[in-house]
């Protein structure tokens, strides 16, 4: 699992460390060896069973696929992973008052 923050601006490295450590929002870089077949879009046994794993102990997980990561220019993976983590921190906070809304 890596976290991407020294390949960023100091601004998106801001707020993907705040993200994580606020928000326990786990960013893994998913590259061909967590796929079925090389160059494959089918994740692999492993790759879900970890991905459950994390979920399971209550992280919400960002997936990268190296496929998308690398279809894009600097400027836009700053803004694929703004938005994949502002999502990971919106789902968090409906789970998060969904659970209390069942007390």
């Amino acid at each position: 699992i890596l976290l991407l923050t020294s390949a960023l601006s100091p601004e998106a490295g801001d707020l993907v460390g705040e993200e994580v450590r606020g928000s326990a929002i786990v960013i893994e870089v998913d590259g061909p060896g967590h796929f079925l077949r090389p160059g494959g879009r089918v994740p692999s046994g492993s790759t879900l069973m970890k991905r459950r794993h994390l979920t399971l102990l209550g992280y919400n997980l960002v997936s990268i696929p190296f496929y998308e990561w690398n279809a894009l220019n600097e400027a836009e993976r700053e803004e694929y992973l703004r938005n994949h983590i502002l999502r990971a921190r919106e789902t968090r906070a409906k789970i998060q008052d969904e659970s209390h809304m069942n007390e």
